[in-house]
């Protein structure tokens, strides 16, 4: 019996050594066991998230991003309007001519139109009428003129000139509206200098003078 006893108490004391060397088991569980990704030689996504790049993956190069090509501007269209305004492109229009023949815009461009609107019945407008056949006398080769009588008949246009000795070309628009109903005419004297592409560059409500006039000339000539 004594020899079982001794033989027992040897075999506990090695059952308990055993047990206080080993691992905590509920610890192991929290931290220190190997995840599952970990024991099937894989990484799980959390384990991919949180490692730290190692050396050699740190001295790989970067790839630089490609470079995204800059957005085509776009192109706007900055052709003039038709208007009555400088620098928008005046309406094409035909009148006829006091003495025959008409008078369109379209055919008489490639050097620079002058346009003087008037009745005779204005009186700024017939004050300003020598100043322009005087200056149709000393541009009427390089500059097309004309004047249009405005609400009047032909008659009425041509014993004007005649009695006043004008050489300008006068046309007239009995209904008053001598660019059409989109082109109202509200005023007059009303005087348009354009350019040889039919543009205006020079515009003028009411009553001027030769200086006015020629310098406006001038500059059509010169674009």
């Amino acid at each position: 019996m004594r020899r079982y006893a001794i033989i027992f108490a040897v075999a506990l004391a090695a059952a308990l050594m055993l047990v206080g060397c080993g691992p905590d088991v509920s610890d192991a569980s929290e931290s220190n066991a190997p995840s599952e990704a970990t024991e099937t030689g894989k990484d799980s996504p959390k384990t991919m998230a949180s490692s730290k790049p190692t050396a050699a993956e740190s001295a790989q190069p970067e790839i630089a991003a490609p470079e995204v090509p800059a957005e085509t501007p776009r192109i706007v269209d900055v052709s003039p309007e038709s208007g009555f305004d400088v620098g928008s492109v005046m309406p094409d229009f035909s009148v006829p001519l006091a003495g025959g023949g008409t008078f369109s815009l379209s055919e008489n461009l490639g050097k620079p139109v002058f346009i003087n609107l008037f009745a005779t019945w204005c009186g700024p407008c017939v004050g300003e009428m020598p100043e322009i056949n005087r200056l149709y006398k000393e541009f009427g080769d390089q500059v097309h003129f004309l004047v249009i009588d405005v609400g009047e008949d032909e008659q009425t246009a041509l014993d004007f000139a005649e009695q006043n000795g004008y050489s300008l070309p006068f046309a007239y628009s009995e209904d008053g509206m001598p660019f059409g109903k989109g082109y109202l005419v509200y005023s007059i004297p009303r005087t348009f200098v354009l350019d040889a592409d039919g543009v205006i560059s020079g515009y003028y409500e009411g009553m001027r003078d030769y200086d006015t006039f020629k310098a406006a000339i001038q500059a059509a000539l010169a674009h």
